[in-house]
């Protein structure tokens, strides 16, 4: 329970008291005033809110989500929640393409069996297909422009795993 529960989903609202119910680790009814049953964590100020979904972390905590380690995205997975993000895509930037591809390949096994914590909802990968004339941090030298071989050696690497592409 909370003195203000915002819920995630119908109409734009403040719930003054409200509370949300969990049922096997998953939201089964948020409501307002008093809930079903006796609640587990009341808090006594501030607001209940939806998770926070970020769809492009390059890396967070001095890690590199680029480098695909373990104990890196394990790191990042299990802190991000104190920011109030509840699942996020690992992002990588333009890199050259046997990199990006290297760096999909592990993405996609440690994605199939995610660490604890915020949700890994897939992998963002950021070019290589970008225009140089708005490569903004990008190295204009590992832009290239799409082929359908690079295009199919990016996807079959990131099979399972890569959700967004930025063009």
């Amino acid at each position: 329970t909370a003195p203000r529960v915002v819920p995630g989903t119908g109409e734009p609202a403040i719930l003054e008291p409200g509370y949300v119910l969990v049922t096997d680790g998953r939201v089964a009814e948020v409501g307002g005033g008093t809930p079903p049953r006796r609640p587990d964590l009341a808090l006594g100020t501030g607001y209940l809110v939806p998770g926070l979904i970020d769809l492009q972390v390059n890396g967070y905590f001095g890690v590199s989500l680029a480098d695909v380690e373990p104990a890196g995205w394990a790191l990042v997975a299990r802190r991000l929640p104190e920011t109030g993000t509840t699942g996020f895509l690992p992002t990588f930037v333009t890199a050259p393409v046997a990199e990006m591809s290297h760096a999909l390949r592990c993405a996609s096994v440690l994605v199939a069996d995610p660490p604890a914590g915020a949700r890994v909802l897939g992998v963002h990968m950021e070019g290589p297909f970008l225009a140089p004339t708005r490569a903004g941090a990008h190295r204009r030298e590992w832009m290239v422009t799409p082929t359908q071989a690079t295009v199919a050696n990016l996807l079959t690497a990131g099979a399972g795993a890569l959700r967004v592409v930025t063009l």
